[in-house]
């Protein structure tokens, strides 16, 4: 891979994240509203961890970010009182375009503020990341710059995330490329 599309390296978690019985919120852009990842990680604990009980419920919403998210979380999430929350923000928070700063605090301080509200409701959170992208999608109208400029925005992305969860005491798990 690129150097410049390599980040700075997550902590380490401490620890059992994923306690037994826990009811699994995930949350994020349109990946998570397919479905398709509720199913691959419900299979997977009911194959490593049975005798965990684990259930998740998807929230994913097609084009959202982070900013979407905090204002719909605590009527869409929070109140279906999940113990634990996984969220993928930042694929749609980059717009397509290359780096700009003022997107890329203001996606630094909805993320800080949905950690914070799931913490307060006692949910732990742990938070994904976005990833490069092969091409952008047709329906994106506010693409710009050359095929690799915008591609350089989601690491970038990417290491806010991992910030926020090291700030926040949340936890941080990432996305594989795709570029």
């Amino acid at each position: 891979m690129p150097e410049h599309y390599v980040g700075r390296k997550a902590s380490r978690p401490s620890g059992l994240w994923l306690l037994p019985g826990a009811l699994l919120a995930l949350c994020g852009h349109s990946i998570m509203e397919q479905k398709m990842c509720r199913r691959v990680i419900e299979a997977c604990h009911a194959t490593a961890r049975r005798d965990f009980g684990v259930s998740c419920r998807q929230y994913g919403w097609s084009g959202e970010q982070a900013g979407g998210f905090l204002r719909r979380m605590k009527n869409n999430v929070i109140r279906f009182r999940p113990t634990f929350a996984t969220t993928c923000q930042g694929m749609n928070d980059f717009r397509h375009v290359p780096w700009q700063p003022d997107l890329g605090e203001a996606y630094r301080f909805n993320l800080t503020q949905i950690v914070r509200a799931f913490r307060e409701s006692g949910v732990r959170t742990i938070l994904g990341s976005p990833d490069t992208i092969h091409s952008v999608p047709p329906w994106v109208k506010t693409a710009r710059g050359t095929r690799e400029e915008p591609n350089l925005s989601p690491p970038r992305f990417r290491d806010i995330a991992i910030e926020v969860a090291d700030d926040e005491d949340a936890g941080f798990a990432a996305g594989g490329s795709r570029a």
